[in-house]
């Protein structure tokens, strides 16, 4: 008599290999998620840097004969010419994914045609409300940084 072996996987290691995917996946999901809000925040902090770079450099080459400023709301950032109140031009960025100005809002910084030095020192803190935050400072001799 013959013994016949049937190929495949019983019921139990499906469920155990089912419920170990499920395990990693509550685990590494928030995880993922985290990261990807801190990649986020990074983006926009650098987003706003090259904005106050490019007004720095416009103002430096003394572009359209203006100084060149960024003014920052809650929501967003707007690069402009000239001045805030009466600019001649500007444009305007949102910020993304529940990003914030949590410090600085309502501010605005201009840069010296030809020197690019700022007309004060700024500070902006940019986060998430209650989460992880980057600080970004302007000095008044110009210096961008961003922590």
């Amino acid at each position: 008599m013959r013994i016949q072996y049937r190929r495949g996987f019983t019921l139990l290691e499906l469920l155990v290999v089912i419920g170990s995917m499920a395990v990693l996946a509550a685990i590494g999901i928030p995880t993922f998620q985290v990261m990807r809000k801190n990649v986020m925040l990074s983006s926009q902090a650098q987003e706003i840097v090259s904005t106050l770079r490019v007004a720095q450099n416009r103002s430096i080459t003394s572009q359209d004969g203006t100084p060149h400023g960024v003014y920052f709301d809650t929501n967003s950032y707007a690069l402009y010419g000239d001045d805030w109140a009466a600019p001649a031009y500007s444009k305007t960025t949102d910020l993304q994914n529940g990003v914030e100005i949590l410090q600085g809002s309502g501010t605005e910084l201009t840069f010296g045609r030809l020197t690019g030095n700022a007309s004060s020192s700024l500070t902006v803190v940019v986060g998430y409300d209650g989460g992880k935050q980057k600080t970004i400072t302007v000095e008044p001799v110009g210096k961008i940084t961003i922590q």
